[in-house]
């Protein structure tokens, strides 16, 4: 509750607006998980700035929760719009009641009643949020002892599964995305340069730009379908011949012959499909 009364309430953490659609919330928060995640971020407050933004994303996305905050604000905003018409003299007198009435009577007024209902919201919002905690953590639980009792029988297959664990949507999201580096001093790659070069194949879903402010080395994120996408795109080239997008995935999880993969794609650099050195 301290958080958004000091000013932090979730549409400023997710860089939204009150009227933002639950889609454009969605996209907000896949594009700030990738940037804040704790694995990736290289900031000291990396892990507490994430878990505000996983707050945030579930307040928002909870249709009660969401309601509460609104009236809430609302509520807010109406009530220092009316003291904003008022001269100092009426704003002192008001004040002065209001003082009193909450000595006397300790009424609730509309913005103590929303604030009140907040808090109950949130407080449910922390339960559900423990109970399936818990729940994973017993689906956790199981599985492991599965895996157990099945260890001799694995052992023999060569190889474990990786990424069974993904049914955090973080996760997932951090599994689609690949990590692109070139060397600008060369070319350049525009947006919509990766883009058609990443389409051909796979379908995109984001283009975060991440270091644009290097000289020798400029990144970019390109988060794709699927996982199976990812790996794939790690394990080819391209671009142009003499300046090649070197493709990493930006969470690894299943290792790949990348050396093999790149000697195959050197027949396939795609220089038709943008001028050389386009921006």
């Amino acid at each position: 509750m301290n958080q958004f009364i000091e000013g932090k309430n979730p549409y400023t953490i997710l860089g939204v607006d009150q009227q933002s659609s639950i889609d454009v919330i969605k996209k907000a928060y896949r594009r700030l998980a990738l940037l804040k995640h704790p694995d990736k971020a290289k900031t000291p407050n990396a892990a507490q700035e994430f878990d505000e933004l996983k707050k945030a994303y579930a307040l928002l996305t909870d249709k009660s929760a969401r309601g509460a905050l609104d009236d809430y604000l609302d509520a807010q905003q109406a009530r220092e719009a009316r003291l904003a018409k008022q001269d100092a003299k009426r704003q002192r007198m008001r004040e002065d009641l209001e003082r009193k009435e909450k000595q006397t009577t300790r009424s609730r007024n509309e913005e103590q009643e929303a604030r009140a209902r907040l808090k109950e919201e949130l407080e449910a919002l922390r339960t559900r949020a423990q109970q399936e905690q818990q729940q994973k953590q017993q689906a956790a639980n199981a599985a492991a002892a599965a895996n157990a009792a099945t260890s001799a029988v694995a052992s023999t297959s060569g190889r474990t599964a990786a990424g069974d664990n993904s049914d955090d949507d973080t996760t997932q999201l951090l599994m689609r995305t690949v990590k692109v580096t070139w060397d600008p001093t060369i070319s350049n790659y525009s947006t919509d340069c990766l883009r058609q070069i990443f389409s051909n194949g796979w379908s995109v879903e984001d283009i975060i730009l991440k270091d644009t402010h290097k000289r020798k080395k400029v990144s970019v994120l390109v988060v794709l379908n699927s996982t199976a996408a990812a790996q794939q795109a790690a394990q080819e080239v391209h671009g142009h011949i003499d300046n090649p997008l070197l493709i990493t995935p930006y969470l690894k999880v299943i290792p790949g012959d990348v050396q093999q993969g790149q000697q195959q794609g050197q027949q396939l650099l795609l220089a038709t499909w943008c001028g050389r050195g386009s921006a």
